[in-house]
């Protein structure tokens, strides 16, 4: 699909479709992760230091998603503004 008047983006139709797809499984597997953690951390499972050292260690792994999407997006021509 070509732009039609200058500045606008080419992009498909399903475009929109196959970009949310991950967006949503991202949102469901965070969903689900913060849902274990919180039912993990109410009932006291495990010992004190355990749970000090899962409660500690717990949002690493959202950090590096994090961190990894943010990478991603800033190599995206698309949202560059100039």
């Amino acid at each position: 699909m070509l732009p039609s008047r200058s500045g606008d983006l080419a992009i498909s139709p399903d475009a929109s479709a196959r970009r949310r797809l991950p967006a949503l499984t991202a949102t469901f597997v965070t969903l689900l992760y913060a849902v274990g953690y919180l039912v993990w951390e109410r009932n006291d499972w495990g010992s004190p230091a355990i749970r000090n050292v899962v409660g500690n260690v717990a949002f690493m792994p959202l950090n590096l998603a994090v961190a990894t999407m943010t990478a991603l997006a800033s190599r995206s021509t698309v949202l560059d503004p100039g």
